[in-house]
């Protein structure tokens, strides 16, 4: 079997770091640097899926390949400055089975591609993965819940939808891994109820000690 991993809370452990916090810091900011307003609900929406970004870029004549230079680089520069703080951004206890998994690993992730290897470097555990999927600022309306990422790594690595378990921590990992074909595995490390709609999981885990 093979593995595939979410990035923020499947991996790593935000305490200042939530969806709230890059809206205001890092969304927002950068979209005001270029003359554009996206509103808190819009980059909500943004997220599922349900409103593609680069349609709103170019509406305001604004180039997409600039724009997403600009906030991948903001995501890098908060993230290095919250790593200095080991309360800020941690590494949960139970990664570290991963590298006792068997098959091809990935990671898949909506973040920024520079901040994906940033972040698994710092911790150690990059060698982990077989390959990394995030945004490179060209893929931005490929990403999760769209499945492309997941079928991409699937192709590259040479292997088959019925040996990929694509485990994640939230709806959008959900969806897009119901949409590649792949057992999608739904990590709730506090147990807390979680809203999947008309969707199932394969399986939902408090730890990922379960997947051995």
């Amino acid at each position: 079997m093979n593995y595939f991993f979410d990035l923020d809370n499947t991996l790593l452990k935000h305490n200042i770091y939530t969806t709230d916090f890059w809206i205001k810091n890092i969304g927002a900011k950068t979209a005001k640097e270029f003359g554009i307003k996206i509103t808190k609900n819009k980059w909500k929406k943004i997220f599922e899926g349900e409103i593609h970004i680069n349609k709103l870029i170019k509406n305001q004549n604004i180039e997409t390949k600039k724009f997403w230079s600009k906030l991948n680089k903001a995501d890098l520069e908060i993230r290095k400055k919250l790593l200095k703080n080991p309360n800020d951004i941690e590494l949960f206890e139970d990664v570290q089975v991963i590298k006792n998994l068997s098959g091809k690993k990935a990671i898949i992730s909506n973040t920024a591609q520079e901040s994906i290897i940033f972040c698994l470097k710092h911790f150690g555990i990059h060698n982990y993965f077989d390959i990394i999927i995030g945004n490179n600022g060209k893929n931005v309306n490929k990403l999760k819940p769209f499945p492309d990422s997941i079928l991409e790594a699937i192709k590259i690595l040479g292997i088959k939808k019925n040996d990929v378990i694509f485990v994640g921590d939230e709806i959008r990992d959900l969806k897009a891994g119901k949409a590649a074909g792949v057992k999608t595995i739904i990590i709730n490390r506090n147990g807390n109820k979680i809203d999947f709609g008309d969707l199932k999981p394969d399986r939902i885990i408090r730890s990922l000690k379960e997947l051995l």
